[in-house]
């Protein structure tokens, strides 16, 4: 709703007094339909004190099931009263300033000259008039009053009343929907914030692929209605929003009746593009305010990582990221992961060093990225099992295009000097762990797939032997893990178990046994876990496709291993560790990288959020078993 107020004061100046109509009590105006002529010139009625009062009727308009009345008088005695179909209703006017009557008029601006009406009289379609009186004067009727069907801002305000009833009309409609807007429409725009309701836009994220991430604080009561909207009326409930606890906040508002109250916000707005202009919108009984506003959103890297480092600096305490992410974070990361597997090259480029085994029982498929520094070692430790090398082909992986050519150089070298085939496989983009497990397993020829970490050596001879023996002898089991040993002969991987650290109900992967000695639970057999680590997994390639390989739609760390696992327990397979095949895990410098531990421990919070969205249920099952 927008617009002035009727303009009185230039009606006023084109209409003389000599040519004011001045009629005898009792006779009409017009008796044709509409407009009355008080709707269109200013009417002069004599009072019993031989004074010229002036009346005037500027807006006549019906607001769903009341009728609106607006005018000005130079009388406060002024008596009103509907006719329609020999029906009467007496009606209240409550009196306003309108210093622009007075100047106009040449009067003290002191005097409440405006006049607002607001009547539930049950009133039809057909033609409606006034009787307009003063006391101890006869009335004139108006003839047809014409409707008009808006009001303005300025008209909307003066209405409280009507504010009030349009505002309750708000209740239980649902933000953004068509009737939710119909009745905001009518809400004029306020010039005062409301009391007691604060709110500030501090920033927004927006996404290559769409959407925003706009985050801010608002300090408001609790029935309040707010949300976002943009320009092209795109809308977000507030109350959707994240919302946390601002100590600043609390700080600068403590005498504030909703200083206890979750402040900061951060929403993910799906429809909403990085150059509309964003708004924090508030609807009281007072009308439409707009309590922060932001003209831009920055743009965030294609790169799911650097776009979730990005979004980490909205903080949030650990504690509460996974509630934040399934709603805030994931929506924008996860179309940056879908964009980035569908950037790589449909095919991959193979490249053989030697011919290898014909026919292998088993494919050992190694991830490689990052650096090389355990390549020469892994393969000088294949080099020594002749058993290992008569059933196994072995697959690089490459993940990394800045090492392309080192490392080609260094394989072509390694190959000669150990004597081990293998092949090469990498595209042109990173695609991920996952992604590049799957598509080591789609350039594999063995029955079953070993998936390896390129940081993990044998310790020995016979671990995949040990491996096999699990498998086979046990129709439940659907993968098995070997356990890795830290460079200090500690134990560094064991599978993994599942904790809740914050109490909030979301399980998280935790590494089995982590740190003690290496022959810990040594007598024990195969032990069902509640996952295995993708850096020693060894699965039936049958099984493997029937699972779907590994997802790869979760950030690098412990969500897809997680994740196969649970699909291999949905078949209703058992995942199992065998603690007498034990490797080596060096530790690399590149693992947590330039961006430190907390980062890392951020994107295993999201990774968690989103395998509890997916697995919730049987998640909390697991942490039962382990009681």
């Amino acid at each position: 709703m927008s617009g002035k107020m009727f303009g009185v004061p230039n009606l006023i100046k084109v209409k003389p007094a000599d040519e004011d109509v001045i009629l005898p009590a009792g006779e009409a105006l017009q008796t044709s339909f509409g407009p009355a002529k008080i709707q269109s010139e200013i009417l002069s009625l004599v009072d019993r004190f031989g004074q010229i009062q002036k009346v005037f009727l500027e807006r006549v308009s019906r607001q769903g099931e009341l009728l609106v009345l607006l005018g000005w008088s130079t009388s406060p005695l002024l008596k009103l009263e509907l006719r329609q179909n020999g029906n009467v209703w007496p009606l209240v006017l409550k009196f306003y300033r309108r210093d622009d009557v007075a100047s106009a008029l040449g009067v003290s601006s002191d005097q409440n000259l405006g006049f607002t009406i607001v009547t539930d009289a049950q009133i039809d379609s057909s033609p409606f008039e006034l009787g307009v009186a003063l006391p101890r004067c006869a009335q004139i009727n108006t003839g047809v009053l014409l409707e008009s069907e808006e009001l303005t801002d300025g008209e909307f305000r003066l209405l409280p009343e009507l504010l009030t009833k349009t505002y309750e009309d708000l209740v239980g409609k649902s933000i953004g929907e068509e009737d939710w807007w119909d009745v905001v429409d009518k809400l004029p725009e306020s010039n005062t914030p409301p009391i007691g309701c604060y709110g500030f836009l501090e920033g927004a994220f927006a996404s290559i692929e769409g959407g925003v991430v706009v985050f801010g604080w608002a300090l408001h009561f609790v029935d309040s209605i707010l949300w976002f909207e943009d320009d092209a009326k795109n809308t977000y409930p507030l109350d959707k929003a994240f919302r946390r606890e601002r100590r600043d906040i609390i700080a600068a508002f403590s005498e504030h009746h909703s200083a206890g109250m979750d402040a900061g916000f951060i929403a993910f707005l799906p429809n909403t593009g990085p150059k509309l202009r964003l708004k924090l919108r508030i609807v009281t009984a007072s009308g439409l305010f707009t309590l922060g506003e932001i003209n831009t959103a920055e743009t965030l890297s294609e790169d799911p990582l650097a776009a979730a480092e990005k979004l980490f600096d909205v903080l949030t305490e650990d504690r509460l990221l996974a509630q934040r992410s399934n709603d805030i974070d994931w929506p924008l990361l996860l179309p940056l992961i879908q964009k980035k597997q569908s950037r790589a090259t449909l095919s991959p480029k193979t490249i053989f060093f030697g011919s290898g085994v014909q026919d292998p029982k088993v494919s050992i498929v190694i991830y490689l990225s990052g650096n090389l520094d355990a390549f020469e070692s892994q393969l000088m430790a294949f080099s020594k099992d002749e058993s290992f090398l008569r059933k196994t082909e072995i697959i690089f992986v490459l993940d990394d295009p800045m090492l392309r050519s080192e490392f080609l150089e260094e394989a072509e070298l390694c190959h000669r000097l150990h004597g081990v085939a293998f092949k090469v496989v990498y595209y042109s983009h990173r695609r991920g762990a996952s992604a590049a497990n799957n598509a080591g397993s789609e350039y594999s020829r063995g029955d079953y797939l070993l998936f390896l970490d390129s940081s993990v050596i044998p310790l020995g001879f016979g671990w995949l032997d040990a491996l096999f023996a699990t498998l086979d002898g046990d129709d439940t089991a659907g993968a098995v893990g070997a356990r890795l040993l830290s460079t200090d002969s500690s134990i560094c991987h064991d599978g993994y178990e599942v904790w809740d650290p914050y109490n909030e109900s979301i399980w998280y992967p935790r590494v089995r046994n982590a740190g003690l000695p290496a022959d810990f639970g040594h007598k024990t057999e195969a032990a069902t876990v509640a996952a295995l680590s993708a850096g020693c997994l060894l699965v039936a390639r049958d099984l493997f496709d029937k699972v779907g390989g590994w997802n790869t739609s979760y950030l690098p760390g412990t969500g897809a291993d997680f994740d196969f696992s649970m699909r291999l327990r949905q078949l209703g397979h058992r995942v199992v560790l065998q603690p007498h095949a034990m490797l080596t895990q060096i530790s690399r410098s590149s693992k947590t990288g330039m961006r430190g531990k907390a980062f890392h421990n951020k994107i295993a919070i999201l990774n968690a959020a989103r395998l509890n969205a997916i697995w919730g249920a049987d998640i909390a099952a697991l942490a039962g078993e382990q009681l």
